[in-house]
């Protein structure tokens, strides 16, 4: 309702500027990882079930968490514009909310949200791009501001992507 169809999009430049770059770097360093770090002289065939879960979920888990922090600045965008949306909408209904209280009883003092949450210290998001957003992030909090959440998103990320390849790399010996 609010926004129409397109606030479905609103989110999009940023989860694909983060998303593609994610895909090919962990793809790359799946790849690098395979080839580098185990033994290739050994034939797939002659690979045990347990081993090649062993390599595909230590691949995996480097391959993610190398790909989760080359992207996380874009991410951080993403999480920014989602966070200042929903707080746009808590701030529209609760601004509502006290007009309508202070139009029909005279002792309510209140006119607007910012008396109810106060000023917002954090970085502006309404910047129009997402490396508008990124250059605003930079100017308020630093280069590092960028890089808000890493660790917890590379051990959120590791394990998934370790899971998910050693999964798909057993299930092909095994169903072969």
């Amino acid at each position: 309702t609010e926004g129409g169809a397109r606030a479905l999009y609103k989110g999009l430049a940023p989860t694909l500027w983060r998303d593609v770059p994610f895909s090919a770097i962990y793809w790359y360093h799946l790849e690098y990882f395979q080839r580098t770090l185990w033994d290739t002289t050994e034939t797939t065939t002659t690979t045990s079930v347990s081993t090649k879960a062993y390599q595909s979920f230590v691949n995996g888990a480097l391959a993610g968490m190398i790909a989760a922090a080359c992207t996380t600045p874009f991410d951080v965008v993403k999480t920014r514009r989602q966070a200042a949306q929903q707080q746009q909408l808590n701030t529209t209904a609760i601004t509502t909310s006290v007009m309508k209280e202070s139009s029909s009883s005279s002792s309510c003092e209140h006119f607007g949200a910012k008396e109810v949450f106060g000023s917002n210290k954090r970085t502006s998001t309404n910047a129009a791009s997402t490396f508008g957003t990124m250059q605003s992030i930079v100017q308020n909090e630093g280069l590092s501001g960028l890089w808000r959440g890493n660790t917890t998103r590379m051990l959120k990320v590791a394990p998934a992507c370790a899971i998910m390849i050693s999964c798909y790399e057993v299930g092909k010996l095994v169903l072969k």
